[in-house]
C-alpha cells in the first residue's frame, strides 16, 4: 500500500446542469478514490442525494441523475479507508456527502482531510444528547452547525469550526449557496474556479481542467468564502498559524498535470528525479526504467541528470482499476502481473536503474522488481524519490500502519534493497525535498513532513482520547 489521499470535493453553484457537471468534474479525481462517490443537489428547496460504491461511471447515470435538478452541487469521491486509521478513529473511510438539517434548512457538508480533536468533540455533542449516524468528521462538523445558537448561517459555520482542530478542506452546501473553508495552517488545498459561467470550489484542479473552466485562485490557509449564484465573497474568521502543506500532495498525490499549492507536479516531480540522480545515481546502469504511472516524471528527471536512455519498459495494463480480483499474496507477482506488463528487449542482460515516486510497504516495488528480474535484467538498482516514511499520516491522508513501512521494518537502506531483491537501493534525502519546494519562493514554507520526520506541525490526538466513547463507567480520574 502507498500514501494515498482516498478524497475529492467539488461543488458547483449558479449553472442549471449543476449536478451533470460536478458528477463529470468528479470523473477527473479517480485518482482520489474509486471506492465510492456521492452526489448532493440543491434546486432552491431542498436537497437531494445520489450515493454509491464504485466509480463515478457506474453511480452518476439513469434516470436518478436527471431527477437532480437545481443550480447548487456537491459531490465526492472516496476511497478505501486507511489501515492506519481504524474505524474507532473518527475519521471515516466513507466520504460520502453528509446530508442533515439545521434550524434554518437543510445542508450538506464533504469534508477532505482529518480533525484532530474529533474524538472528543464527538464525545462531547455525545454527552450533550446528540446522536450519530455514522463515524465522519462530516457529520460532526454537522452536528456544530445544528447546534449553533449564531443567526446567520455562515456565523454558525464559523462557530463550528472555532471548536474543532485539524488538517481539512470543508464543503458545505445549503440549498442556495456554498462554504467553503480551508484550515488555518493550509494542510489541505481548496480552489476557487469558474466553469461555463458558475462559481466552482475544489480540492484539486483536474476537474476544473475536464470542464473546460479556469482556476480564479487558491483559497488561502484559514479563508473562508461564501459562494451564492450571484457570487462570492471571502472572509478570514480565524486566527493566523504557520502555514503548513502537506509536501506529499505535490510530490504523489495529484495528478501529474494538476498545479497543488501553485506547483507544477510534473515540474517538480522531474526536478526531484533529477536531484536523486545527482546525490544517489547507481555507478553503472544501463538504463533508466519508471514505475508506472507515478514514476514516469521523476524516472525522466534521474535519466536526465545521470546522463542514461529512459526506457519505457514497464507498461500499464489497460484493464487495470477496473478488474476487482485481488490474488492472494501467496501467488507471487501475480498482483503485479495483473497491472503491467514488461518490454524484455529493453531490459534484456542490462543493467536496471529503476525509479520509483514512494515506497510506502515496499511490496509493489519488491514485484516490479521481481518482474525485470524474470524479464532478463541482470541487476535492478531501485531509487525513492520521496523521502523515507518512518510514520503513518495523522492529518487524513491513507497510508500503511508504521510497522508495514520498510524503514521501521528494516533498519538500513542495505536492509531493504535486499529484501526488494535489488542490488542497492536510496532514497531522496528529506532536506533535499524540503529544498525542492522551495525553491524559487521568498519565504520558506515549513512544509508537512510528519510522516517522514515524525515532526507534526499540529499534535495529532493521542490514541487513548478515541476509545471508549461508550463506555458507562466512571472515570477514574
Amino acid at each position: 500500500m502507498q500514501f494515498r489521499d482516498d478524497n475529492g470535493l467539488l461543488a458547483i453553484v449558479g449553472h442549471r446542469s449543476a449536478a451533470w457537471l460536478t458528477a463529470l468534474g468528479l470523473h477527473a479525481m479517480h485518482h482520489r478514490g474509486r471506492a465510492g462517490c456521492g452526489l448532493a443537489v440543491s434546486d432552491g428547496s431542498g436537497i437531494r442525494v445520489l450515493r454509491g460504491t464504485g466509480p463515478t461511471e457506474n453511480v452518476f447515470q439513469g434516470p436518478a441523475m436527471d431527477s437532480l435538478r437545481g443550480a447548487v452541487a456537491l459531490g465526492q469521491v472516496y476511497g478505501h479507508p486507511s489501515p492506519a486509521v481504524p474505524d474507532s478513529v473518527f475519521v471515516g473511510g466513507d466520504y460520502r456527502p453528509v446530508v442533515g438539517r439545521y434550524r434554518g434548512g437543510a445542508l450538506a457538508v464533504a469534508l477532505s482531510g482529518r480533525l484532530t480533536n474529533g474524538a472528543q468533540v464527538r464525545r462531547d455533542l455525545l454527552e450533550r444528547g446528540r446522536m450519530f449516524h455514522g463515524a465522519t468528521d462530516a457529520e460532526l462538523i454537522a452536528q456544530l452547525i445544528a447546534e449553533s445558537r449564531k443567526g446567520t448561517f455562515v456565523n454558525r459555520v464559523v462557530d463550528a469550526l472555532w471548536q474543532v482542530k485539524g488538517a481539512y478542506s470543508l464543503i458545505v452546501a445549503t440549498e442556495d449557496r456554498v462554504v467553503a473553508v480551508r484550515d488555518p495552517r493550509g494542510f489541505r488545498p481548496l480552489l476557487l474556479a469558474k466553469v461555463d459561467g458558475a462559481h466552482a470550489v475544489c480540492s484539486d484542479d483536474a476537474p476544473i481542467t475536464l470542464l473546460g473552466g479556469h482556476v480564479l485562485r487558491e483559497l488561502a490557509p484559514g479563508e473562508l468564502a461564501v459562494v451564492e449564484p450571484r457570487g462570492l465573497t471571502t472572509v478570514r474568521p480565524f486566527p493566523k498559524r504557520e502555514v503548513s502543506p502537506c509536501s506529499r500532495e505535490p510530490v504523489t498525490l495529484a495528478g501529474t498535470s494538476s498545479l497543488p499549492f501553485g506547483i507544477g507536479a510534473q515540474e517538480l516531480r522531474e526536478q526531484l528525479g533529477e536531484r536523486l540522480g545527482k546525490e544517489r545515481a547507481p555507478l553503472d546502469a544501463d538504463i533508466v526504467v519508471g514505475l508506472p504511472e507515478s514514476g514516469v516524471a521523476v524516472a525522466l528527471g534521474f535519466a536526465r541528470a545521470c546522463g542514461l536512455p529512459f526506457r519505457s519498459a514497464l507498461v500499464a495494463l489497460p484493464h487495470h482499476g477496473h478488474n476487482p480480483a485481488r490474488p492472494p499474496r501467496s501467488i507471487p507477482s501475480l498482483d503485479a502481473r495483473l497491472k503491467w506488463s514488461v518490454v524484455s528487449p529493453m531490459v534484456a542482460s542490462r543493467r536496471v536503474a529503476l525509479v520509483v515516486s514512494e515506497m510506502g510497504t515496499g511490496r509493489t516495488v519488491r514485484d516490479a522488481v521481481q518482474l525485470l528480474r524474470d524479464a532478463g535484467a541482470s541487476s535492478v538498482d531501485v531509487r525513492c524519490t520521496s523521502p523515507a516514511a518512518t510514520q503513518a499520516c495523522r492529518y487524513g491522508v491513507s497510508s500503511p500502519v508504521a510497522e508495514e513501512l520498510t524503514l521501521p521494518r528494516f533498519s538500513t537502506e542495505e536492509a531493504v534493497a535486499e529484501w526488494l531483491g535489488a542490488r542497492t537501493m536510496a532514497f531522496l534525502e528529506a532536506d533535499s525535498l524540503k529544498d525542492a519546494l522551495n525553491d524559487g519562493r521568498d519565504e520558506p514554507i515549513n512544509w508537512c513532513r510528519a510522516c517522514m520526520t515524525g515532526e507534526y506541525p499540529l499534535p495529532p490526538e493521542a490514541p487513548d482520547d478515541q476509545l471508549g466513547l461508550f463506555d458507562s463507567g466512571d472515570d477514574p480520574s
